[in-house]
């Protein structure tokens, strides 16, 4: 049984930077991305009224560490490269 994968996850963006999701991983990534960080969220109080600025700058570090590592493997699993693109 000869069955062919989709070995792409994400497309560029027709408009801006970034990566659109292609396929259900790809979703899945992005579902898990966005648990990851509404869970720094939550870890670091910062849903919670008045925002302590250490809990916030904590959220923004966790936040930027978080892009660091998923946006490598985005760009693995993408078709093109990352580049700002005004249409076709």
């Amino acid at each position: 049984m000869n069955m062919k994968k989709n070995k792409y996850w994400f497309k560029s963006k027709r408009f801006g930077w970034g990566y659109v999701p292609i396929s259900w991983e790809g979703w899945l990534s992005v579902a898990i991305f966005m648990v990851l960080i509404y869970l720094s969220g939550y870890l670091n109080n910062v849903y919670q009224e008045p925002i302590n600025n250490k809990d916030l700058l904590s959220f923004l570090f966790d936040t930027f560490i978080i892009i660091l590592v998923t946006l490598p493997f985005y760009q693995k699993k993408s078709k093109d490269k990352a580049r700002w693109r005004w249409g076709k």
